[in-house]
């Protein structure tokens, strides 16, 4: 992935994350995959990824990102399109000292992303 798309995609994931958690310390882990499927089905399946992955608490955002929450842990799923397919991006953050609990996490999805 180039330099600007990582920059863009941690922006975007920083941002969500700071919206949605309290001013403390956290831990955060990020994923980015280019997937040949087109933007819907990027959020067909982040959809059935939350759910069979035990996320509670899920939510909409706009149109290119949903969340959901499991425990400490709050996870940003991007489907950000372009003419090639739809690059993914998986963000999770946590309280701090959840960093090894946040990489299984966003790992599981990410796996649940690519079949």
């Amino acid at each position: 992935m180039t330099i600007f798309r990582w920059a863009l995609a941690g922006a975007v994931a920083m941002m969500l994350a700071g919206a949605a958690t309290p001013a403390f310390a956290v831990d955060t882990s990020l994923s980015s995959d280019e997937m040949a499927y087109p933007r819907e089905v990027c959020q067909e399946k982040t959809q059935h990824a939350l759910v069979r992955e035990g996320w509670g608490d899920i939510r909409q955002g706009p149109e290119w990102v949903q969340s959901g929450a499991k425990g400490p842990i709050r996870v940003y799923i991007l489907c950000i399109y372009r003419a090639s397919g739809t690059v993914v991006v998986i963000f999770a953050a946590g309280d701090a000292g959840t960093s090894t609990l946040l990489d299984g996490e966003r790992d599981r999805l990410r796996y649940r992303m690519t079949r």
